[in-house]
């Protein structure tokens, strides 16, 4: 499935948490693959009080912030996946490098896990983060990219497996964010 996403404002999530306002955003730009729920709100999948509703994949070019009103995000269920080819290419630099936001306990529901991969091409995957969840006291997990090297186009998102999940407990993205993009885009 191809949904084209158009690039959002540029605000931009440092791993502090902070937001800053930075032209060189490296976004999703489209999804080119993915398995998720529709038609749900997170209170309904994860037991929370969020009114925060399940979304079609283009809900992660969505800006980040803190208003949390008429929120999207990607539920991906138990087994569900999500491929996001970005703006621009990134790279991997000192510190963290990738920031995925999960629905987690920020927002009052739960921190499901995930793991994480990047690609040049969006066919040879390399993993980067295993069964990770959202940092303690933030909105995201910060995904240092550690001995990849090159020039990433893409990042897949994928729910990790456990025993103790239904078809509808998984993870629920609100967006990805890659830090160091591999040219100088400007500003």
């Amino acid at each position: 499935m191809l949904v084209i996403l158009s690039l959002c404002s540029c605000q931009q999530g440092s791993a502090d948490g902070e937001l800053t306002n930075v032209s060189t955003a490296i976004r999703p730009t489209e999804v080119t693959g993915v398995r998720w729920i529709a038609d749900h709100t997170v209170a309904e999948l994860d037991g929370g009080q969020s009114k925060c509703d399940c979304s079609e994949p283009s809900a992660i070019a969505r800006p980040i912030g803190s208003d949390d009103a008429g929120c999207a995000v990607v539920c991906l269920g138990a087994r569900g996946f999500l491929v996001a080819r970005m703006s621009a290419s990134f790279t991997n630099r000192d510190g963290v490098d990738l920031l995925i936001y999960e629905w987690g306990t920020k927002q009052g529901a739960a921190n499901d896990r995930f793991s994480a991969y990047v690609s040049e091409n969006g066919h040879e995957w390399i993993p980067v983060a295993e069964s990770v969840e959202n940092d303690p006291d933030r909105p995201h997990a910060s995904i240092e990219l550690g001995d990849a090297r090159g020039h990433y186009l893409y990042v897949k998102v994928v729910a990790a497996t456990g025993s103790d999940l239904s078809y509808a407990k998984g993870p629920e993205i609100l967006a990805i964010e890659a830090l160091h993009p591999s040219i100088d885009l400007g500003s």
